[in-house]
């Protein structure tokens, strides 16, 4: 298998950069980044891949992806054709962002906690499928300093959730 080396829009200047597109395909092949990335799906079903595991989504998937994990998303093929509208909300952000001396600080335990463990890739369900549906739709206006609040907020939500699975086997590297 073929996996590519995305080069993300990311800039060193950049807490986190927000791509939302609209029933845009999911022609992007299995790839892999250094970067974090947190992807949302609404509106569509179809299969995930992220590292050694392939598992089907069904009308919306909240996923935190770890530094060089391989993912890959595809949409009903049936449900594509159809012109069946949908949206993708991705944000990325380096491995780096979380080595800030404020950063290093016990409030922040959990959400370095999160990360380490975004190493397998994590599946977000319920409540917090929900909650944090909703924060991301908000992040994609432009609100400034605020939307650093929100981004640090969303993560502390990802962080507090129990209703999260590992993706990727524990072995998987």
């Amino acid at each position: 298998m073929q996996i590519y080396r995305e080069i993300t829009p990311l800039n060193k200047s950049d807490v986190f950069v927000l791509l939302d597109s609209a029933s845009n395909g999911f022609d992007y092949p299995i790839h892999n980044h250094p970067e974090y990335e947190l992807n949302l799906i609404m509106g569509m079903s179809g299969s995930r891949t992220v590292g050694d595991s392939t598992e089907r989504y069904f009308d919306a998937d909240l996923v935190l992806i770890g530094p060089y994990i391989y993912h890959k998303w595809d949409g009903d093929a049936a449900l594509l054709a159809s012109g069946q509208q949908y949206r993708v909300i991705t944000i990325q952000f380096g491995m780096d962002l979380f080595n800030a001396h404020l950063l290093q600080k016990g409030r922040f335990f959990k959400i370095r906690e999160l990360l380490n463990d975004a190493r397998r890739g994590l599946k977000f369900s319920g409540q917090t499928l929900s909650d944090a549906s909703r924060m991301m739709i908000s992040l994609t206006q432009d609100k400034e300093f605020s939307n650093i609040i929100e981004f640090l907020s969303l993560l502390d939500l990802l962080s507090r959730s129990t209703e999260r699975d590992f993706l990727a086997s524990e072995g998987f590297t």
